[in-house]
This record gives structure tokens, C-alpha cells and sequence, in this order.
């Protein structure tokens, strides 16, 4: 009995040790094969800076907020919008509806800067570039500088593409058309409402000012006289006959 006991009491303990024992030897087994391992690779920092897109300064030229709070001038990389063209307020009204009050990505070349201290980057916003979007418009062209840029091959594409379809600075008068054609439609607008007599109904209405005189109590004065006459001759000859 007393062996079965003993037994019994030695396997208890032999049980209730093993678990430690063994995470204790997992332990061991792991510190010595993180301390055979390399240390990770730091990864390089990303080629895209994250930025707010704050102000339109011009077709090609933005104004951007970083994460650190600092306020930096962008300019597109590679294109040109050509000033003193009916298009170019087009262009600015495109950067505009693309990025102001979004966040961009801002992805850098070499020189970093320009002459005038700005960054140069390629822009882009939910993953779409600024700059291929003003070219398939033909809102601008490809510029020479950088001579490599790594995107230049591709930017030709795009501004053949709108060249084909004689899209923006490409068509002859297309820009121009438009703008004219706006105009027109607001100055017919504009005559219609010179030409419009509600304008007119509707000063007097509002004040009775410029002119028109308010209305009487009757349109036709004389004749409320000639009944008045009337009716007093009938009053003067029912009381002589009473």
C-alpha cells in the first residue's frame, strides 16, 4: 500500500515539474537562435513623402504641408504648362480639383530642388499622377528637364496621345472656342435680363421707386364723382316729395 502511495506521489510531482521544465528549455532554445540570427535589415526610408496639399500657386506649382508641419513649394517634375494661353487657367482648375485639401504623395528625383528652392516631385493623389493627368488633357507638355528623367518616355506617350486627339493646347482654337463660347452664353444672358420687363415689375413692387406712381383707390375717378351727384339729386327729390 505504501508503495502504491509513493508511487503515486512521484508521479504527481513528476507531472507538475515537466511543463516548467520544458518552457524553460524552449526558452533556452530561442534565446540561442536569436542570438545565432542576423539582425534585420533596417528597411530604406520611403521614396514618396506624404504631404497636404494646401494652395494652387499655378498650373505646375503647389503649396504642400509635411507631417512635421513645415510648409514647402512644390513643382511638378517634368512638364510645363505654357503661360499666356487661354488654356492655362484649365490647367489650374485641374490641379485644383485634384489635390487642394487632399493629401499627396510626393515622390522625389534628383536634383531634389530647383533654383528657386521649391521641391521637385511627382505628384500624385489615391494613386493618380498629377502630371499624367494635365498631359492626357493637353493642358501641358512635356518639359526637357531632367534630360533622363525616369518618367520622361512614358510623359511623351501621354502628350502624343493628346496631341492625336488635339486636345487642349494642341487644338488650334479649342480653348478659345470654349472660353468665347462661355462668354457668349453669359452675355446673352446678361441681355435677357435687360430685356426682361419682370426686372422692372419687380423694383416698383418692391420699393414703388423710379418712377411709377402708386395706384388709387379707383381706376376711374370722374365716374365716382358723377354717381356721388347722382345719388344726392335723388336724396334732394324724396325729401321735397315726402
Amino acid at each position: 500500500m505504501r508503495t502504491l502511495r509513493s508511487l503515486a506521489l512521484a508521479l504527481f510531482l513528476l507531472l507538475s515539474f515537466h511543463p516548467q521544465a520544458l518552457a524553460s528549455e524552449e526558452d533556452s532554445q530561442r534565446d540561442n537562435a536569436s542570438a545565432s540570427e542576423p539582425p534585420t535589415q533596417q528597411l530604406p526610408s520611403p521614396t514618396k513623402l506624404e504631404a497636404k496639399a494646401v494652395r494652387v500657386i499655378d498650373g505646375t506649382t503647389v503649396e504642400v504641408s509635411l507631417s512635421d508641419g513645415r510648409r514647402e513649394t512644390v513643382r511638378f517634375l517634368q512638364v510645363h504648362v505654357p503661360t499666356g494661353r487661354s488654356c492655362t487657367p484649365k490647367a489650374v482648375d485641374l490641379v485644383k480639383r485634384m489635390v487642394l485639401g487632399k493629401t499627396v504623395q510626393l515622390e522625389l528625383d534628383h536634383p531634389k530642388r530647383d533654383g528657386n528652392g521649391r521641391l521637385l516631385a511627382y505628384v500624385y493623389v489615391n494613386g493618380k499622377s498629377v502630371q499624367q493627368a494635365l498631359l492626357n488633357e493637353g493642358l501641358a507638355k512635356v518639359a526637357p528637364r531632367p534630360a533622363d528623367g525616369k518618367y520622361v518616355d512614358q510623359y511623351r506617350v501621354f502628350e502624343d496621345h493628346a496631341k492625336a486627339l488635339e486636345k487642349g493646347i494642341w487644338a488650334s482654337s479649342a480653348c478659345k472656342n470654349e472660353d468665347r463660347a462661355k462668354g457668349s452664353a453669359e452675355g446673352k444672358e446678361t441681355g435677357n435680363n435687360d430685356h426682361n420687363p419682370n426686372n422692372t415689375l419687380k423694383q416698383s413692387k418692391s420699393g414703388n421707386s423710379g418712377g411709377r406712381l402708386p395706384k388709387t383707390g379707383t381706376q376711374h375717378p370722374a365716374h365716382a364723382l358723377i354717381g356721388a351727384g347722382i345719388l344726392l339729386i335723388g336724396l334732394f327729390i324724396y325729401r321735397r316729395t315726402a
